[in-house]
Formats: structure tokens, C-alpha cells, sequence
């Protein structure tokens, strides 16, 4: 577990290196682009005089520039003061984060999350058939399982048997108390009645009884001898 833990450590500050690496070279290219247009736009607007076609290529490098330092300006004003003036509208996420969360999330509760998009997304799944389907696969149910096993031991060490006895009897109890199994049974013939099922059952029934009677037939003689000796073995 350590060598996993100092392996997984390892991965995310190689991986944190590499972010950092990248957003320098970002930076750079980006710094770099914003200096050769306005290095650009000051070589045309001086020669522009002379070369009266320059001035394309002016308009270029001016819209380049404004529009760099419109961008720069605009992100870093999210975030912090640019250049530590205390420019109005300016770090605007430090100053107001606890109104945009609260503003975020009465937008979110309103639109999202009620009651009516709730019941409309859980109602388009179905959790039971999902469930079924990845019980069916054999590794998944083997592995429920198995932790289920390696779980229960430590559950019942740790509960104390008169607590586990209270329990059982208070869940048991209320059960068996609300249990009628005369309902059941009527039940359960009403539905073979209703489904023409009673013959099956009947013959179903009289099958296993003389499977039974064929099979302990020797011993039902036997018991029978004996409490009958005075009648003939033939009726045996």
C-alpha cells in the first residue's frame, strides 16, 4: 500500500510538472505574439507616410494589440488587481465568490435541481434492470459476494448476541404477527382456480405420493405386518 501510495504521489506531481511547463511555454508564446504586433504596428505607423500601403498592415497589428491587451485584461481582472492598481470592476472572483456561489446555487436549485426534473430523470431509469444486469455477470455477483463474507464475520463480532436477539425477535415478531397464512393459502388457490391450474396441481400432487408409497414400500409392509398380524400377507 505505501509503494502504491508513493507511486500514485509521484504520477500526480509529474503530471502537476508537466501542466506547468505547458502554461509557461503558453505564456511566452502568447507574450512573444503580443510584442511582435506591436512591434508591427510601430514599424508601419512610421514608415506608414512613405508607403501609404503600410497602413493595412497598421490596422492589423493595431486590431492584434487591442485586442491582446482587451483579452489580458479582461481574464486577469477575473482573478486579481492588474498590476496591483486598484482598478475599479477588478478582482472580481476574490471579492464577490460567496455572492456568485449563492447566486450559482439558487440558480442551479431553481432551474435543476426541483422536483419536477428529479422525478422526470428517475423515472426515465430503470435501477432494478440495471442492477439485474450487472448481478448476471459472473465476476460481479462472485465479488458482492465475496465482500459480503469477509463483511459479515466482523459485523457480528462486533454486535453483542443479546442486541442481535432483541432485534430478531422485534423484526421476527411484528412478522409473524401480521402473518396469515390461511389468506396465503386461499391466495394461492384462488389464482390455480382462476388459471385452471388445479387439475396440474391434483395430478402433480397424487404423482409425488405414489413415488413416495413406491419408494418406502418395503417399509410400509414391514410396519403394516407388524400391526396387523392377524390379517394375511396377501392383503399386506
Amino acid at each position: 500500500m505505501p509503494a502504491n501510495r508513493n507511486a500514485l504521489e509521484s504520477a500526480q506531481q509529474h503530471r502537476a510538472a508537466r501542466q506547468r511547463a505547458s502554461l509557461s511555454r503558453m505564456r511566452w508564446l502568447a507574450t512573444a505574439l503580443f510584442c511582435a504586433m506591436l512591434l508591427l504596428f510601430i514599424l508601419s505607423l512610421k514608415f506608414e507616410k512613405s508607403m501609404p500601403s503600410l497602413r493595412w498592415v497598421r490596422a492589423f497589428a493595431e486590431a492584434a494589440v487591442v485586442g491582446a491587451a482587451a483579452d489580458w485584461y479582461a481574464v486577469v481582472a477575473l482573478f486579481r488587481r492588474p498590476f496591483g492598481l486598484p482598478l475599479p470592476h477588478t478582482a472580481i472572483l476574490p471579492g464577490r465568490k460567496d455572492a456568485i456561489a449563492e447566486g450559482m446555487a439558487e440558480l442551479v436549485g431553481q432551474n435543476f435541481l426541483t422536483s419536477e426534473n428529479i422525478g422526470r430523470q428517475l423515472g426515465q431509469q430503470n435501477s432494478a434492470a440495471a442492477l439485474g444486469r450487472w448481478l448476471a455477470e459472473n465476476r460481479n455477483h462472485a465479488a458482492l459476494a465475496q465482500a459480503f463474507c469477509e463483511l459479515l464475520p466482523g459485523m457480528l463480532a462486533a454486535v453483542e448476541d443479546e442486541q442481535v436477539h432483541r432485534l430478531l425477535e422485534r423484526i421476527l415478531m411484528s412478522q409473524l404477527a401480521r402473518f396469515d397464512p390461511l389468506a396465503v393459502v386461499t391466495r394461492f388457490f384462488e389464482h390455480l382456480i382462476d388459471h385452471d391450474r388445479e387439475q396440474l396441481l391434483l395430478e402433480n400432487a397424487l404423482a409425488a405420493i405414489r413415488s413416495g408409497i413406491f419408494a418406502d414400500r418395503g417399509l410400509i409392509r414391514e410396519n403394516f405386518a407388524q400391526s396387523a398380524r392377524f390379517i394375511p400377507a396377501l392383503v399386506d
